[in-house]
């Protein structure tokens, strides 16, 4: 069916646009196109240099008003001050019946997509786009369904991430590079209700963290968690004297010898309701001192400057003004 505001007899050839009268010379501006009406014919398009095609309406108010944008290709140049009604994209047997639209809401300044496919009131169902703020608001879901694509959100050089899902529709969170390129996989879930975290892929620390006072936990279930004894501690080895800070996070093995009389003290210590034990082998026949908040026990398990010392230090509580650390030497040759 064809729809035009311009008579034609049967068998007549219609062009599918009216025809544009200035093509050898096209206007510098669409001012200089509004103050030239005088020249102009209701219904035929002028065109603009460097913007596009327009018909003039015939109304003289000497503005935009008085145009319809078009372009005479397969494209249509739309403009906002022209469409005050929405624009509908109907299906040629079933057009009185479901429809999509997109249509301009000039108070939020959005391009609003809808369809009354499902709920058959026309309403906004899709997105909006707010071109001042480039910002998305989708108002259903997203649904992509075929393997492999995504959601890619990253930054003018391209880095960042993409979400999607493989062959077996499990989530993936894929990190890019520059250009947007996929690079490395980070993570993959297999269900609603966790992450499967793949070791081979996560070459720094896993942390959580507590955000506006929701507590995050990390649970690890799974065969592959090691036993005790595949367990390694870390042993820090240092000449020592004068002072010596022993850093609780540093290691749990602490093999020292003293060059002159040394004072100890304690950083990084367990507080709340963490503990830890390390373990000091000390030597040197020097005189070492340790933190008052340390109590050594039995008193007798003094240090002897010509044996290999083995001090067994836990500390039960860390935090400051409620300290509970206690040691004893055990001797070993």
């Amino acid at each position: 069916m064809i729809y035009s505001k311009y008579p034609f007899k049967v068998g007549q050839e219609v062009e599918p646009f009216p025809p544009i009268q200035n093509t050898a010379n096209p206007y510098l501006t669409e001012a200089a196109m509004h103050l030239d009406q005088a020249n102009q014919l209701e219904g035929y398009g002028y065109l603009v240099d460097g913007v596009g095609a327009f018909t003039y309406l015939g109304t003289l108010a000497g503005t935009a008003a008085d145009y319809e944008g078009f372009m005479p290709t397969k494209d249509i140049s739309l403009r906002s001050d022209n469409t005050a009604s929405t624009i509908y994209f109907q299906d040629s047997l079933t057009h009185d019946l479901l429809y999509s639209f997109i249509r301009y809401n000039a108070s939020s300044n959005y391009l609003e997509f809808g369809s009354n496919d499902n709920d058959g009131r026309g309403d906004v169902v899709s997105a909006q786009i707010d071109r001042g703020k480039e910002v998305w608001e989708f108002k259903s879901n997203i649904i992509i369904n075929k393997p492999g694509r995504g959601v890619r959100m990253y930054s003018p050089a391209g880095a960042g991430y993409e979400i999607r899902t493989n062959d077996g529709g499990v989530l993936e969170l894929w990190a890019l590079t520059g250009g947007g390129n996929l690079d490395t996989l980070v993570w993959s879930s297999a269900t609603s209700s966790g992450l499967d975290l793949r070791a081979s892929n996560l070459a720094g620390d896993l942390t959580t963290t507590e955000q506006d006072g929701i507590k995050t936990k990390l649970s690890i279930t799974s065969s592959s968690i090691p036993n005790e004894h595949q367990i390694n501690g870390i042993r820090v080895t240092s000449n020592v004297t004068g002072t010596y800070a022993i850093d609780w996070n540093a290691g749990s093995v602490f093999v020292l010898t003293m060059t002159a009389n040394t004072t100890f003290s304690f950083t990084n210590l367990p507080t709340g309701v963490n503990s830890r034990i390390i373990t000091v082998i000390l030597t040197g026949a020097f005189v070492p001192t340790f933190p008052v908040t340390a109590t050594l026990k039995p008193a007798t398990d003094v240090y002897n400057g010509a044996k290999l010392n083995e001090y067994t230090i836990n500390c039960v509580n860390g935090t400051a003004a409620s300290e509970m650390i206690y040691y004893h030497n055990e001797l070993l040759n």
